[in-house]
């Protein structure tokens, strides 16, 4: 019987001093488990993508491409902006996949102008939005954050912006519940301001170790990119130990009180799931040399 869930939201080791997943391991586990395929969302970066591809075709598993950027409802470019949230996006298409390259790498040439972190704004997105699936991501999302900081109807309209700057249908409102206490009340918010915008739901585990006992380990993790003691970290860690590669029972379970947040996994990886690759053929840029040599020739001359 094929699992009725499919992870969404996954960090590797490639979330660095983050995410504590190794790609190999991650589809093995998702072989076992029965799911179809899996999404790999690394913080600012897509690292792990070739390997992930080539692990999901050892195990018959479908890849899908994505990445958690950091999103700026404002200038990415402007120093004085300090605004820094986050979004998920997943390729649907090898165009897609193009874009979510492109999308990545303008955060990191011009959208760290406040920061040490890569960031996009509405403007690229916009500009860059063909073939790629939008989740508004967890609690540190931007529709999360403008709900929590600035109430629900600031949230609406940044969940509207959100959906006007993809494809239609191409834009989820993303629900996880890790048992912090936002979780519920945020998701009974964001619910309801998806069914006002006719949006869909999906549920998620922000997956960032395989099992529940590598939690204190992936703290220790942290300790080492926060550069604090353990005592220090634990004394603002969330607490939770529920950020793990949980069994597709487990998510069903979890999300049995809201209608179509598990059964859109699965939609979205019959959008997604193996409709991208990094394996084409490099494509080198061409160089207009002069007195029409070649370019073997020119840059001979020029060593």
């Amino acid at each position: 019987m094929a699992a009725e869930f499919v992870h969404l939201h996954v960090h590797s080791e490639f979330s660095m001093l983050d995410g504590a997943i190794r790609i190999p391991e991650l589809v093995e586990h998702v072989g076992k488990m029965g799911m179809p395929a899996v999404a790999l969302t690394d913080n600012g970066n897509m690292f792990g993508a070739v390997q992930l591809v080539r692990a999901c075709k050892r195990a018959n598993v479908k890849p899908i491409l994505g990445c958690e950027v950091n999103f700026t409802s404002g200038d990415r470019r402007d120093p004085q902006n300090h605004e820094l949230h986050h979004l998920l996006l997943l390729a649907s298409s090898q165009e897609g996949y193009q874009n979510l390259v492109r999308l990545v790498s303008a955060g990191w040439v011009d959208g760290m102008a406040a920061y040490d972190q890569p960031r996009i704004d509405f403007e690229v997105l916009r500009k860059h939005s063909k073939g790629v699936v939008g989740l508004s991501a967890c609690m540190g999302g931007h529709v999360a954050q403008e709900i929590l900081n600035k109430g629900p109807e600031v949230g609406r309209d940044a969940m509207a912006a959100l959906r006007d700057s993809f494809d239609p249908g191409y834009f989820f409102v993303e629900l996880q519940d890790h048992g912090f206490p936002e979780n519920r009340p945020l998701n009974q918010v964001l619910g309801r301001l998806a069914q006002e915008l006719d949006l869909p739901l999906v549920g998620t585990n922000d997956c960032h170790y395989l099992e529940r006992q590598a939690a204190r380990p992936q703290l220790v993790l942290q300790c080492i990119g926060a550069g604090r003691s353990v005592r220090e970290m634990e004394a603002v860690h969330h607490h939770s130990s529920e950020l793990y590669l949980k069994t597709p029972e487990q998510m069903v379970n979890l999300l049995t009180h809201i209608p179509g947040a598990a059964q859109n996994t699965l939609r979205i990886a019959e959008m997604c799931a193996g409709n991208a690759t990094p394996l084409a053929a490099p494509k080198l840029p061409r160089f207009n040399v002069p007195g029409g040599a070649t370019e073997e020739d020119y840059l001979r001359a020029l060593s």
